[in-house]
């Protein structure tokens, strides 16, 4: 037949419609509703914005050495230990062996806690007490100490104590220089008070014919028992400051033991216009809650790449994968998970 009716060319078009609707083209509709929910955005920030200690370390600051200590989410303490950045993967396995030997627990560098930095190299000599300066000096390795802070310990005054807190004080005597003297041969409980401290006062001034008061004393450290009943310490200023504010260890265990690796895409999507825009993301600060707020429609372009903490890559292919790796990212602390 040469020619189509009218009506008939109407039919044929609309069940042409019919027909493309029901195929695949309505999958981009779908797909384009498929967007990061809401508790998926909340994992990705935290695991973005969470930085333990282990990964602070820079291994090309060579003239770094740490004192640090293992404390686990089950409050298990390890150390004090001295470790060199130089020599940082021999060295970190050895502690990890001698705790394991000592204690019968398997630490791993998600239960690192670094509590002072001494730079010996050209940089320095000097030290760092405080976890903002430990991560500013491993950005670059431009070390900002000074030459008396590597032999004046960090610490508090006896007016600064809460004496409403659990644990032991060791007491030394200005000036705090290493090997300084202390108040007296065991550290003294915090429950006894000042009248504890006026009693091992009195019997130094007498012992050393000096005449100091408590405005002369200064507090390191703090000896406590942990959960676990293990005997760990809280030292450096800023720390002990905290402790006394609430005689809480407000130490968070922080599983920074699997992250994103770059560059990834984001698609930020329009439902209106089906309009889709790819937005590379290219680091940790990308990431945030800001970024996510803004735009409406997120959705990960897969497979993207996770990185553990001993080195392996894992292949993401799914939000649904991606939410189970990130709620369950404390396994991947260990070795050999």
């Amino acid at each position: 037949m040469k020619y189509i009716s009218r009506p008939l060319l109407i039919v044929l078009v609309l069940l042409g419609i019919l027909e493309s609707c029901s195929s695949g083209e309505t999958t981009t509709l779908s797909s384009l509703n498929d967007k990061v929910s809401p508790n998926l955005v909340d994992k990705i920030v935290e695991t973005a914005t969470s930085v333990n200690d282990y990964n602070l370390i820079n291994k090309n600051c060579p003239g770094a050495i740490l004192s640090a200590h293992f404390l686990n989410k089950q409050g298990v303490y390890y150390g004090p230990f001295a470790i060199s950045v130089s020599n940082w993967d021999i060295e970190f396995a050895d502690i990890k062996n001698r705790a394991l030997r000592d204690i019968e627990v398997n630490f791993n560098g998600g239960d690192l806690v670094i509590d002072a930095m001494y730079e010996f190299s050209l940089l320095g000599p000097g030290a760092l007490y405080a976890r903002d300066d430990f991560s500013k000096y491993f950005e670059d390795c431009s070390f900002e100490g000074n030459f008396k802070s590597l032999f004046v310990k960090e610490a508090v005054s006896v007016s600064d104590v809460n004496f409403n807190c659990s644990g032991n004080v060791q007491y030394y005597v200005e000036p705090l220089f290493l090997g300084s003297a202390r108040l007296s041969q065991n550290p003294i409980p915090l429950n006894s008070g000042e009248v504890g401290i006026e009693n091992a006062l009195l019997s130094y001034n007498q012992n050393s014919f000096v005449k100091y008061t408590t405005d002369d004393l200064r507090v390191v450290s703090i000896e406590l028992e942990s959960s676990e009943s293990s005997i760990f310490h809280i030292s450096g200023a800023e720390k002990l400051t905290n402790y006394f504010k609430d005689c809480e260890i407000n130490y968070s265990y922080t599983s920074d033991c699997v992250n994103f690796k770059y560059p990834f895409i984001i698609n930020k999507i329009n439902l209106q216009t089906e309009e889709i825009t790819p937005m590379t993301i290219t680091g940790d600060n990308d990431l945030s809650h800001d970024f996510f707020n803004t735009f409406e429609n997120l959705r990960i372009v897969y497979p993207i790449t996770m990185e553990t903490l001993n080195g392996t890559n894992i292949l993401v292919n799914s939000d649904e994968e991606l939410e189970g790796i990130l709620t369950d990212s404390s396994k991947f602390c260990a070795d050999n998970w």
